[in-house]
C-alpha cells in the first residue's frame, strides 16, 4: 500500500494533544509515550483562528449515515463498528439508536470550529526527536501533528407514533418543527409564542442532547431544547477556552524512522459498509423485539413473551461475538498479518448463519403471524366471560380447587412454548462459537419455521371452527357461575395445536372436548292424531358425546310445556301424547308447524349448574345440557298447532 503523508480522523471526544502517539492498526491513543519533551513540543506551535458555525438536519438512523454526519472516515467507521473505539462527548450520538419501529427521529447537528493548531516542520525533523526508542517499540504508527478545535452538539428529537397515525406524515411534521429552531425569533425573556394546539403537538416530542459542551440543564423536550440551542455559541467561553479537539491529523512515524511500525493496509469501504449493515440488521431485529414486548397479546401470553426475550438475548450475544471477531480481523489486516479475504470470508459465513438478515426477518415474520393469529382467536373472548390464564403464574390449579366451580372449560394453545427449533439453532451457533472456526456446514443450515404451531396440519379453518364452538358455548353460559371459561397455553405436544379442555369437579375429563355445532331442523316423518314420528339430524360436531334427547312440547295456544326424554340416541323417536289435535276439512290430522317461540320454555336442567348451548336454526330453538358424565342431551323445542 502506498501510504499518504497524513491521515485525517475525527476526534470522537478522545483527549488528543499535539505530539501524542497513535496506533492506526487498532485506532488507539498511546498515552504516556512521546517523541519530544514538553519544552520542545510546545516550542514553535502554529496557531490559526478558524471560526465556523453550521448546522444540518439528520433523518437517517443507519450506522453509516450517522458516522458520515460526524465526518468519520471509513477506516475509523470500521473500528467503531467492532468496538475498538470508545467514543465520548457528541460522538455518543453514534450509540443512540431508535428503540422502536413506531418512532420517528430528526437530529439537529450543530457544529462550531474555533482554531487550528499544528506542529512546525522543525519539530518533525528526525534530528529533533528526543526519545528515539519509541520507534523500536512498535506501539504506534503515527503521531498527532495538527488539531482542529471546536465543538459539536446534537439535539436528537424523537416522536412516538400511534397506530392511527401515519409515519410519513408525523416524520414530515417533525422535520419541519426541528428545522424552525435556528430561525425562531426570541422575544422578551426568551419565550417563543406558540398557540395551544402547537404546544400540545410539541409536548409529544422528546429531546436527547449529545455534545462536547457542558450545559447547565439537559433538554428533555422540544421547548427546553429551544433554550439550550440559543445558548450554544456562548458556552465555549469568552476566549473559546472550552473548545475540544474535533478533527486530528496524523503523521506516519515511518517517515521519521523506517523501522517504525507501519499501517500496511486499509479496509475497503465496501467491506466496512457490509459490517455496518450487519449491525443495522441486528439493531432492527432488536427494535422489533422491543415493540413486541409492549404488545398486549405478547404480555398476556408468558410463553410468547419468553420466546421474544430469548430471541432478543441471542441477538445481543451474537452481536458481541460478531464484533469480537471483527475486532480481531481488522488490526491484523492493517498490520499486514492478514488480508481482506479474511474479513470477506467471515462476512460470507455470517450470511449463511442463523443470524443473517433474511433469516432474522423470516423468524420475526413467523412470530408476528403467530401473534396475529392468537390475537384474532382471543379477540372475541376478552370482553366475555373468559379469563386469560396465560401469564407467568398458572392459576388453573387454584380454580380447580374452588368448590363453587364445577366445570372449567379451557380454550388451550397446546404448542405455545419458548422452545423452538429455530431458537435452539441460534443458541447452538452462539454457544459453539463457530465464528472462530470459519465456515461450518452444520451451522449454515436454514432456520426453519416448521416448529411454529401455525404451520401445523390442523389448518386455519379447523382452528376457526373450534374457536366458534367455544365462543358459542361461552355466550350461552355467561350467567352460570358454576362454570369457568378460560384461555390457557398448557403444553400438549401429542395433540393438535388447539384443543378445548373440559375439567369436571377438579379433574380433566376430556382433553379434546368438542361443543356441539348447530344441527339441521328435525323432520316429521309421520303424523297421527295423538303422536308424531320425528327424525333428528345430528350436529356435525359434538354428536359423539350424545346419549339421549330431551324434547319439550306445547300447543301454540298454551303456555305450559311438557317434556319427554328419548330412550337412546337413535335419530328417530315417537313424540307421544299430542292430544286434541285439530283435523283438516278432509278429516286428516293437521300437519305440525315448527317455529321459534316468543319466549323460551322454562327448562329445568337434569342436574343443577350444567353447562348448555343454545342457538337458533330456522324455525327451531335447540338447547344442549351436559351431565356429570360429560354426555350431551340435546333439547328440541317443538310447537304444534
Amino acid at each position: 500500500m502506498q501510504q499518504s503523508v497524513t491521515i485525517k480522523i475525527a476526534a470522537l471526544g478522545r483527549p488528543f494533544q499535539l505530539g501524542m502517539l497513535y496506533d492506526c492498526r487498532n485506532d488507539q491513543l498511546v498515552p504516556g509515550v512521546t517523541l519530544w519533551n514538553k519544552t520542545d513540543l510546545e516550542r514553535d506551535v502554529g496557531i490559526h483562528p478558524q471560526p465556523l458555525t453550521e448546522y444540518l438536519l439528520e433523518t437517517s438512523n443507519s450506522l453509516t449515515d450517522k458516522a458520515k454526519a460526524l465526518d468519520i472516515n471509513s477506516s475509523l467507521r470500521g473500528s467503531f463498528a467492532c468496538g475498538l473505539v470508545k467514543v465520548e462527548g457528541s460522538a455518543k450520538y453514534l450509540n443512540n439508536s431508535n428503540s422502536s419501529k413506531h418512532q420517528v427521529r430528526v437530529t439537529l447537528n450543530y457544529f462550531m470550529t474555533t482554531m487550528f493548531k499544528q506542529l512546525t516542520m522543525s519539530q518533525l525533523s528526525r534530528n529533533n526527536v528526543t526519545y528515539e526508542e519509541v520507534f523500536r517499540q512498535g506501539m504506534a504508527t503515527h503521531v498527532v501533528t495538527a488539531i482542529l478545535y471546536g465543538a459539536r452538539a446534537l439535539l436528537v428529537f424523537d416522536r412516538d407514533i400511534s397506530k392511527d397515525e401515519s409515519v410519513q406524515t408525523i416524520a414530515g411534521h417533525l422535520k419541519v418543527s426541528v428545522s424552525k429552531i435556528p430561525h425562531f425569533t426570541i422575544k422578551g425573556k426568551g419565550a417563543v409564542d406558540f398557540c395551544d394546539k402547537e404546544k400540545e403537538e410539541l409536548e409529544k416530542i422528546r429531546c436527547t442532547f449529545h455534545g462536547d459542551i457542558r450545559i447547565p440543564n439537559l433538554p428533555v423536550d422540544y421547548l427546553t431544547a429551544l433554550d439550550v440551542y440559543k445558548t450554544l455559541p456562548a458556552l465555549l467561553g469568552k476566549d473559546d477556552e472550552q473548545a475540544v479537539p474535533i478533527t486530528v491529523w496524523l503523521y506516519p512515524l515511518s517517515l521519521l524512522e523506517p523501522v517504525a511500525a507501519k499501517l500496511m493496509y486499509e479496509i475497503s469501504i465496501h467491506l466496512v459498509t457490509q459490517v455496518e449493515r450487519v449491525l443495522d440488521s441486528l439493531l432492527e431485529a432488536d427494535m422489533m423485539c422491543n415493540d413486541l414486548l409492549t404488545d398486549f397479546t405478547v404480555k398476556c401470553f408468558y410463553s410468547i413473551e419468553q420466546k421474544v426475550i430469548r430471541f432478543k438475548t441471542l441477538l445481543g450475544d451474537y452481536k458481541l461475538h460478531f464484533q469480537k471477531k471483527i475486532a480481531e480481523i481488522i488490526p491484523s489486516i492493517r498490520g499486514g498479518t492478514a488480508t481482506e479475504t479474511a474479513l470477506a470470508d467471515f462476512l460470507e459465513t455470517h450470511g449463511m448463519s442463523p443470524f443473517s438478515q433474511p433469516k432474522l426477518q423470516g423468524w420475526l415474520s413467523s412470530l408476528q403471524k403467530e401473534i396475529q393469529v392468537i390475537e384474532t382467536l382471543v379477540k372475541d373472548m376478552k370482553n366475555g366471560n373468559v379469563s386469560l390464564l396465560t401469564g407467568k403464574m398458572d392459576i388453573t390449579e387454584n380454580l380447580l380447587l374452588e368448590s363453587n366451580i364445577n366445570y372449567i372449560i379451557s380454550f388451550n394453545f397446546n404448542r405455545l412454548s419458548n422452545e423452538s427449533k429455530s431458537l435452539n439453532t441460534m443458541e447452538n451457533y452462539v454457544k459453539c462459537r463457530k465464528l472462530k472456526n470459519g465456515r461450518d456446514k452444520d451451522m449454515e443450515s436454514n432456520v426453519e419455521n416448521g416448529d411454529e404451531w401455525i404451520y401445523s396440519q390442523m389448518g386455519f379453518n379447523k382452528i376457526r371452527e373450534r374457536k366458534t364452538l367455544f365462543v358459542d358455548f361461552v355466550v350461552n353460559n355467561r350467567q352460570n357461575r358454576a362454570i369457568k371459561f378460560v384461555v390457557t397455553d398448557q403444553p400438549m405436544e401429542k395433540r393438535e395445536c388447539i384443543s378445548i379442555l373440559l375439567y369436571c369437579n377438579g379433574e380433566l375429563r376430556n382433553p379434546d372436548f368438542e361443543p356441539p355445532s348447530i344441527p339441521d331442523v328435525p323432520k316429521v316423518v309421520k303424523a297421527l292424531s295423538d303422536s308424531a314420528e320425528i327424525k333428528l339430524s345430528l350436529p356435525l360436531h359434538g354428536s359423539k358425546e350424545t346419549m339421549k334427547y330431551l324434547v319439550q312440547v306445547r300447543k301454540e295456544t298454551e303456555k305450559e310445556w311438557s317434556s319427554q326424554v328419548t330412550d337412546n340416541t337413535e335419530n328417530c323417536f315417537i313424540l307421544k301424547d299430542l292430544q286434541n289435535t285439530p283435523l283438516l276439512p278432509d278429516g286428516n290430522c293437521s300437519p305440525y308447524v315448527f317455529f321459534f317461540p316468543d319466549c323460551p320454555p322454562p327448562i329445568t336442567p337434569l342436574l343443577p349448574n350444567m353447562p348448555f348451548l343454545s342457538w337458533t336454526n330456522g324455525n327451531l330453538t335447540h338447547k344442549i345440557f351436559t351431565q356429570i358424565t360429560i354426555l350431551f342431551i340435546p333439547i328440541l323445542n317443538i310447537f304444534y298447532m
